[in-house]
Formats: structure tokens, C-alpha cells, sequence
């Protein structure tokens, strides 16, 4: 049995613990309720979902998205492009691993509840007492209801009690204490945030043990760090200047990184920079010659023929002349090095019908040669413009007969002549007529009658019919004869 104090307490806490849940509930119904009526509130608009336009309520609209990635909506892992569905709502299926506010509380990430799944944890069992735990907006813990100072350590900041525990800062940041940037930290004891990571540098404005700060040198330039001129810079930490725009140029005097400073040349003139006279100077910056002066002098290879200094020519400006005037016929002239004289290697006297020397052959001029002479049948064989070959791409092996016209070329070779496999015929080089033998030609090559039967022909233009093998043979050796063969090769067989 309790005595009559120790009832009461328990009864009130009871009646505490009892009370506390059930303003936890007409939260929940209220705040539920209010959803409910907020979502059933539309704007109507003219143009809506699949115009490509974000209207009110749209998560997306085409290619308008209100995020670019699942990160911007919170997921933690994605697998694909995020793309918006016809009823202008996110496609999630790309989104994965969960998302702060999706009830799962996903531990790997960090989260220690989400909305109002606590993971039946509670404030006692947090070791704060009694009370109602909550979660907060980033799924930590929100003790700020539990009953007791919270635990340093636990890694949850129990405002008031603790305004940081290890990571978690109560969302507070550099920036927000009034720095201008840094990382925030919290001390070993929970009881105040660690400011030694945070810094006012950027902020333009030297503060306390900052040498410098962006544009504020604090009266520093380069002349004032031992420099003759240039742009001084404070460093990313604001902990020291960067000397690497500053310069010695100006002293008089050649120094680390200098071609020159001021009437200091280096020993160097407009005459040893190629130049033929002139006054060379150095630029403002001291890293290069100013030649400006040397240029009026004039030299070899800048185009204009100093005529006084000796030259011919000067590049391209070969002053009028060509490979004509130099006695060639065509060619390209062009002007030595020095600009002292003509280079006439790439000049010809091809052109002139004339073989000279080095030449093959030059226009109409072949030298004797033709098709024949060049191993062929016939053709026109021509000489190529640079006098140095022939151009054989008329000539053919054909044969031009007066008689029947074109024989065409067959070059030797091996046939099979059926179907078993030894049966191999080696056939040497010979010509035939492009087409048949007509009744026609039978009769001027032999001056015999025509033996074709007038009944299966049209005319004389048809080939010639009832030909035995001996009278073709005849037919050959006439042949020969008119086109002036050697009558002692005439045999059984044709020489074509």
C-alpha cells in the first residue's frame, strides 16, 4: 500500500504524463486538419500542367523544374536523371536511400527520428527525465519538452541546457554568430560553441591578427614591401601578402625575371637583333624589347628591299621579278636568306618544245616515243607538264584493226577447263574482236562468198554462219596479211 503523499505524487504524474499525450494528439488532428484544408484550396489558372510553365501547386511543368536533383529534394542517393511527369509532379523512382521526412528513420545518414516516429524512444530513456520527446526538421532529437539537463556526449544539443553537443550545433553556424565565415565547433563540456574555426577574413576589413583582408592591405603596396612597382595582394588567409605581382622593373637595373630595365640593354642593340641601325629600348614592363626604332632602320625578311643595305629581295617581294626574267620559261623564283639573290632551283625550261637537260620529254616533243614504243598496242601517249614523263593513260594493249575494228587485250593466264580438279589449261596473251565477225567482213577479208544461210539472217551486219574451224584459220591469215604481219608467222594460227 502507498501512504497518502506518495499516491498523490504518482497520481499526478499520471494525470501529467496523460495530459502531455493528449496535447501531443490535438497537435497531430490540428495540424492534420489544416493540411487537409490548405491542400483543398487550388488557383485556377488559364494556362496549366504541360505548358511548360511552373503555375501554383506545380512541382514541375516540362523542362521548368523546381529542383535539379533528388539532393535539392532531400533524398540521399539517386540512380538516373529526375525528370517531371505528365501531371506535373517529380518522377521519384530515380530517387533512392530515403529522405529526411519520409517517417523511415535512415540511421546511416545520420538521422536519429523522423517526424513522429521516434523509434519508441523516449525522454527517460534518453536519461532526461520525464516529458515529451520530439523530433526536429533535420530528424534529431528535439528534447526541449524532457524533463531533465540533457547528457554532453549523447551527440544531441538539449536547448537550454546544451547549446551544442559534438556535431550537433542547434543549427547554428560561423555565420550566424556573427563571423564571416568558418566551421563552427562545440567545447568537450557542451556548454558553449567552439568559435576558434570561424574567421572574419573576406570580409574586406583587417581585423585582429589578420595581416591583411581582400582589397584592405591595410596601407601596404608594393613599393612599401620593398618593390619598385606593381599590384600587391593579400593571400586566402589573410595571413600574409602575395608579393608575385610586384616588380623591380624601373631600377635601372637587370633583376630576376627581366630581359631588360630602363637604358640597362643586356648589352643587346637594334644591329645585334637583326636590325640594320636604329635606337632599341626596353618596355614599361621589362620583359621584352622595344623595337620600334630598329623597325624605321629596316632588315632582311621584313618585306621592303633595302636596296642600300644590299638586297635583291626580301621575301615574297622579289621586286618585279619572276622565272621569265631570269631566263627560264615558268617556274616559282623566290628570294634567298640573305635578301642578296634570286633561288631559281624551283624554275623550268619545260615548256619550250625542247628537251633540256633533266627532261624526258617537253609538250609534243616526245623524243621518238609512242604508245608502241612504251610496251603498248596503241594510244596517244602525251608528256606530263612538268617535262619529267609520259602520261600513258591513253594508251591501251587493245588493237585498232582497219579491218574489223577494236581487239580487245586478254592477258595470259590459267583456266579450269571442268570439273576435275587437274584440269588446268595455261592460255597465253591474244586479242579478239569486241564482237562477232559479221557476213560483211567475212567477204572483204577473204573475198570469198558468204556461206550464211539468208533464211536465219537480217543482213550483213549479222554474224557471219557455217564456218568450218580450217576457213576461220583462213580468215586469220588474211587478216594478218592486210594489217602486215610477217606472212613467214602465218600458221594454223592467228597473230593478233
Amino acid at each position: 500500500m502507498l501512504d497518502r503523499d506518495a499516491g498523490t505524487d504518482y497520481a499526478f504524474s499520471i494525470l501529467w504524463r496523460t495530459a502531455m499525450t493528449i496535447r501531443t494528439l490535438i497537435s497531430m488532428l490540428l495540424g492534420t486538419c489544416l493540411l487537409v484544408w490548405g491542400c483543398d484550396t487550388k488557383t485556377k489558372n488559364v494556362d496549366s500542367c504541360g505548358d511548360d510553365f511552373l503555375d501554383p501547386g506545380e512541382e514541375c511543368d516540362g523542362d521548368a523544374m523546381t529542383a535539379a536533383t533528388c539532393a535539392d529534394l532531400g533524398y540521399y542517393g539517386q540512380e538516373g536523371v529526375l525528370t517531371c511527369r505528365s501531371d506535373c509532379t517529380f518522377n521519384l523512382a530515380v530517387c533512392t536511400g530515403g529522405r529526411c521526412g519520409d517517417g523511415a528513420i535512415q540511421t546511416v545518414h545520420g538521422e536519429q527520428c523522423d517526424g513522429v516516429n521516434l523509434a519508441d524512444t523516449s525522454c527517460s530513456e534518453l536519461g532526461l527525465g520525464g516529458g515529451v520527446l520530439g523530433c526536429k526538421d533535420v530528424c534529431r532529437w528535439d528534447v526541449s519538452l524532457c524533463e531533465l539537463t540533457a547528457e554532453c556526449g549523447d551527440l544531441v544539443a538539449a536547448s537550454p541546457f546544451e547549446p551544442c553537443d559534438g556535431t550537433d550545433l542547434d543549427d547554428e553556424t560561423c555565420t550566424s554568430l556573427g563571423f564571416y565565415g568558418g566551421v563552427l565547433g562545440c567545447n568537450s563540456e557542451c556548454t558553449a560553441f567552439d568559435t576558434s574555426g570561424c574567421t572574419n577574413c573576406g570580409n574586406d576589413s583587417v581585423d585582429d591578427e589578420e595581416v591583411c583582408d581582400g582589397l584592405d592591405l591595410n596601407g601596404q603596396t608594393c613599393f612599401s614591401q620593398g618593390f619598385v612597382s606593381g599590384t600587391l595582394v593579400c593571400n586566402a588567409g589573410c595571413s600574409e601578402f602575395f608579393t608575385g605581382g610586384c616588380t623591380m622593373c624601373g631600377n635601372g637595373a637587370i633583376d630576376g625575371g627581366e630581359t631588360c630595365d630602363g637604358a640597362d640593354m643586356n648589352g643587346q642593340s637594334c644591329v645585334s637583333q637583326g636590325w640594320y641601325g636604329g635606337t632599341l629600348s626596353c618596355s614599361t614592363d621589362c620583359q621584352a624589347f622595344d623595337d620600334t626604332s630598329c623597325v624605321l632602320a629596316g632588315r632582311c625578311g621584313d618585306g621592303v628591299i633595302q636596296g642600300n643595305y644590299g638586297e635583291t629581295c626580301d621575301g615574297s617581294n622579289l621586286n618585279g621579278h619572276t622565272c621569265v626574267t631570269q631566263g627560264f620559261v615558268s617556274g616559282s623564283l623566290a628570294c634567298n636568306p640573305a635578301c642578296t639573290g634570286f633561288v631559281t632551283s624551283t624554275c623550268t625550261m619545260c615548256g619550250n618544245g625542247m628537251i633540256d637537260e633533266s627532261e624526258t620529254c617537253d609538250g609534243s616533243n616526245l623524243n621518238g616515243q609512242t604508245c608502241v614504243t612504251r610496251g603498248f598496242a596503241s594510244g596517244l601517249l602525251t608528256c606530263n607538264s612538268g617535262c619529267t614523263g609520259f602520261v600513258t593513260s591513253t594508251c591501251t594493249m587493245n588493237y585498232q584493226s582497219q579491218n574489223i575494228g577494236t581487239m580487245v587485250y586478254v592477258a595470259a593466264g590459267t583456266f579450269q577447263r571442268d570439273t576435275m580438279g587437274p584440269n588446268l589449261s595455261i592460255v597465253s596473251a591474244f586479242r579478239i574482236s569486241q564482237y562477232e565477225i559479221t557476213r560483211a567482213q567475212w567477204m572483204a577479208v577473204t573475198g570469198w562468198l558468204d556461206p550464211s544461210d539468208p533464211s536465219v539472217s537480217g543482213g550483213m551486219s549479222d554474224p557471219v554462219q557455217s564456218v568450218s574451224w580450217y576457213r576461220v584459220v583462213a580468215f586469220c591469215n588474211k587478216l594478218s596479211l592486210l594489217e602486215g604481219v610477217d606472212a613467214s608467222l602465218l600458221s594454223h594460227r592467228c597473230r593478233f
